[in-house]
């Protein structure tokens, strides 16, 4: 059985590409790297499944290791620093709670009752 060395899926023989991840497959099934438990410091709050999956996914971008535990996001010690930017990064580029000058929510109604 073909497998995804990105993401681990397994696949059924006759694919040759990951249908996730967009690289090749190999015959073997990819090697799990193990890092202590101590060796992983918490990085983040994680407040919801779906953050933690985005977060996840950032980190995992820039090639760094990260998991979940106990609603942390956690990662290895020596990347710590650059994953607390890259989430602080990520995070301020949402611009959550500003709305745009031109937005008026006295207009609003108008727009919802033609």
């Amino acid at each position: 059985m073909p497998w995804c060395p990105e993401c681990g899926a397994e696949f059924v023989p006759g694919i040759t590409i990951c249908s996730d991840c967009q690289v090749p497959l190999q015959a073997e099934p990819p090697v799990k790297e193990e890092i202590p438990k101590e060796a992983m410091v918490p990085v983040f709050q994680i407040e919801d499944p779906i953050q933690g999956t985005i977060l996840q996914s950032i980190l995992k971008e820039s090639d760094i290791i990260c998991l979940i535990q106990c609603g942390c996001l956690v990662v290895p010690r020596d990347e710590a620093e650059a994953a607390d930017f890259i989430i602080s990064e990520y995070l301020n580029s949402l611009d959550m709670g500003e709305m745009p000058e031109s937005w008026n929510p006295d207009d609003s109604d108008e727009n919802l009752n033609p």
